[in-house]
């Protein structure tokens, strides 16, 4: 337990924040097979233990570039939910099971179709897909918020080594300069003696 907390304290605060970043959003990393199928290879940690060894395991930059894919991803169904959303607040009286309501080829019609398309049961009434769509509605605005954070650490995490890296180089170079001046200054002195 020791050896954790000490391990944990000499982390810098940045990817202590992009750890704990990871651990509140739901995101998947995705495959494309040979077949051209897309399949899922892993998903998100859910501790902060997991999230340092999935930084460790990618790296920050794959990492970006994996929770980025995930939030355009997300945000296409998001805008399509958002659409059915509107739909239904807009026209109550409408049956929301009818696709001719949803435009022809949109991707709300897609996710309405698709739903219907799962195991049909008895209760699958207009109420249910009203519920459906609400609810997850509801997730898919908290999987953005949770993934928009987590693509700010770990940017965070990215950038502040880089800005620490330009500021001793910055330092560097002043101290060569002093040098030089010095150097300067005593083979002055040492020519006019």
């Amino acid at each position: 337990m020791t050896q954790t907390t000490s391990f944990a304290l000499r982390i810098a605060p940045e990817l202590k924040q992009a750890a704990k970043a990871l651990t509140g959003p739901h995101f998947y990393e995705w495959e494309t097979g040979e077949d051209g199928v897309r399949r899922t290879v892993g998903s998100s940690p859910t501790s902060i233990n997991d999230a340092f060894a999935y930084l460790i395991r990618h790296g920050l930059q794959p990492v970006l570039a994996i929770l980025q894919a995930e939030k355009a991803d997300v945000d296409l169904t998001y805008e399509a939910f958002a659409e059915a959303m509107e739909f239904l607040l807009a026209n109550p009286s409408k049956d929301a099971t009818d696709l001719s309501i949803y435009p022809e080829g949109g991707h709300t019609r897609e996710i309405v179709a698709n739903y219907r398309e799962e195991p049909p049961s008895a209760d699958d009434t207009d109420a249910t897909v009203r519920h459906f769509v609400s609810s997850e509605f509801s997730l898919l605005q908290r999987q953005r918020i949770g993934l928009a954070a987590a693509i700010g650490a770990v940017q965070r995490a990215i950038e502040k080594p880089k800005a620490e890296r330009e500021e001793r180089h910055r330092e560097f170079e002043k101290a060569q300069a002093r040098r030089a001046r010095q150097k300067a200054v005593i083979d002055g002195l040492k020519s006019g003696a």
